[in-house]
């Protein structure tokens, strides 16, 4: 049962142009609310630590030094 629930409510986020990664978090929450044997507030606790990650916030500023170093020019081959 919570198979298909995940499922449709992906092809339903999927039919109304969500985002990608919307579309799966807000299906899986789905999921387990529909389940209903696992709180709430440990999917929300789970989400936050999930991003709290060192390695997970190096690459967007590694790519935001490569554009600083791209526009200070200091990135040439020259």
């Amino acid at each position: 049962m919570t198979t298909e629930i995940l499922l449709l409510s992906l092809l339903f986020f999927f039919a109304i142009n969500a985002p990608i990664a919307v579309a799966i978090g807000m299906s899986s929450v789905i999921a387990i609310v529909v389940q209903g044997d696992f709180p709430l507030m440990m999917v929300a606790q789970r989400m936050f630590s999930g991003t709290d990650s060192f390695h997970l916030m190096a690459v967007p500023l590694f790519m935001f030094a490569g554009v600083l170093m791209e526009a200070g020019e200091s990135a040439d081959e020259s």
